[in-house]
């Protein structure tokens, strides 16, 4: 009995040891990734990958980290690494919609447009309220060169967010690419309220052929 009791005070004991050190754990990697997106909203893309990453060694499953060093491969091109983290997050979570929207994203990217649109499919499946999900799943279309099948879903996303330069852009694109220039100057029209600059692209583009934005 005596042998019993000392067992079960010794696993009682490692139990709360464990539970104390996976607490800091957790909360180490909390400080990490907070680190990593102080430095990612700075713009020091390598201190904010060497944070994400510690914040990874020490809780495997943290999203939040998964998707935010997906988001900053993106930024510097690293499509395949991208790829990579949003699939580990759905690996964690296959419910995660968020991962399956930045999917949608950097499979287009790569120009896998059949896994693209599955996940865009998905992604405004669960997020139908989203304007980014119907801008993504718009744009894969368009890098794909079907024009007439984005501009329903890129029209989606400016009717949930009006103020969306990026959007008003693509349409504006896609209505160039099939030859409806009175089209394509509302959208430049409205995108001057927005944002100069992209108009100003827009209209030495009209007649000419333009590159979806990325």
């Amino acid at each position: 009995m005596k042998n019993r009791y000392a067992l079960i005070v010794f696993a009682l004991s490692l139990a709360l040891l464990c539970g104390l050190g996976c607490n800091r754990k957790a909360k180490e990697a909390i400080r990490h990734y907070n680190l990593g997106y102080e430095h990612q909203t700075a713009g020091r893309l390598n201190e904010a990958i060497s944070e994400y990453q510690k914040a990874i060694e020490l809780d495997p499953k943290h999203i939040g980290a998964h998707v935010n060093l997906g988001n900053i491969y993106i930024d510097m091109g690293k499509y395949d690494e991208a790829t990579a983290e949003y699939m580990r997050t759905l690996e964690i979570d296959s419910s995660e919609p968020k991962s399956k929207l930045n999917l949608c994203n950097v499979l287009a990217r790569q120009e896998k447009f059949d896994e693209a649109i599955s996940y865009c499919k998905k992604a405004v499946s669960e997020m139908p309220n989203e304007p980014s999900a119907y801008f993504n799943f718009g744009t894969a279309y368009l890098f794909q060169g079907n024009y007439e099948q984005a501009i329903p879903l890129l029209k989606k996303a400016v009717e949930l967010k009006w103020n969306f330069p990026e959007a008003h852009y693509d349409i504006a694109v896609a209505y160039l690419k099939l030859g409806n220039v009175e089209e394509a100057a509302k959208e430049v029209a409205e995108l001057e309220k927005m944002d100069q600059s992209l108009a100003n692209v827009l209209k030495t583009a009209i007649g000419g052929a333009v590159k979806p934005t990325k």
